[in-house]
C-alpha cells in the first residue's frame, strides 16, 4: 500500500492548475484516478476469504456510490471560494457550512455503514477497511489542497 499510496500522493501534487476552470478539471481527473485505483489498492490491503470477498465488494460498491456523492459536494462547495476576490461574506459564509455539513455528513454515512461492514469483515477487517479508506481520503484531501488556491484575504 505505501509504494501505491506514495505514487498516487506524488502524482495528486504534481499537477497545480493556473486558471479556475483548469483547477477543477484536474481535480476531477485526480479524484478519478484514485476512485479507479481505490478498489485496487483496499484489495491489495484487505485480505478477504472467498465468501468474504463475494459479500464485501457488492457493499463496497454501494458504499462508494455514497461517498463520492458526498464528496462531489464538498468539493463543490471548497471549490466555489475561488472566486473569493468577488463573492460577498454571506456567499463565503454559505460555501464554508455547506462544506463543513459535507464532512459532518460523510462521518455520519461512515457511521451507519458500519454494522453492515462488521456482518461480512468483523469487527477487526472493519477497523483495517476504514483505516485503508482514511488514508487513501488523506490522499484526495492533499491533491484538493495542492490545487486550489487560497482565498486573497484583504
Amino acid at each position: 500500500m505505501r509504494r501505491s499510496t506514495a505514487m498516487l500522493a506524488l502524482a495528486a501534487t504534481l499537477a497545480i492548475p493556473a486558471v479556475a476552470s483548469a483547477q477543477a478539471t484536474d481535480l476531477a481527473v485526480t479524484r478519478q484516478q484514485i476512485q479507479a485505483d481505490r478498489q485496487a489498492i483496499v484489495a491489495q490491503n484487505l485480505p478477504l476469504t472467498e465468501a468474504q470477498a463475494t459479500a464485501f465488494w457488492p457493499l463496497y460498491q454501494a458504499y462508494r456510490a455514497e461517498v463520492v456523492k458526498l464528496g462531489d459536494q464538498r468539493v463543490a462547495a471548497i471549490m466555489a471560494p475561488t472566486a473569493g476576490d468577488t463573492a460577498t461574506d454571506k456567499e463565503l459564509e454559505t460555501m464554508l457550512t455547506k462544506w463543513v455539513k459535507a464532512g459532518e455528513d460523510y462521518a455520519k454515512l461512515q457511521g451507519a455503514w458500519i454494522k453492515k461492514f462488521e456482518t461480512v469483515l468483523g469487527s477487526k477487517g472493519t477497523i483495517r477497511f476504514y483505516q485503508i479508506e482514511s488514508r487513501l481520503d488523506l490522499i484526495v484531501q492533499a491533491a484538493m489542497a495542492s490545487e486550489i488556491p487560497l482565498v486573497p484575504v484583504k
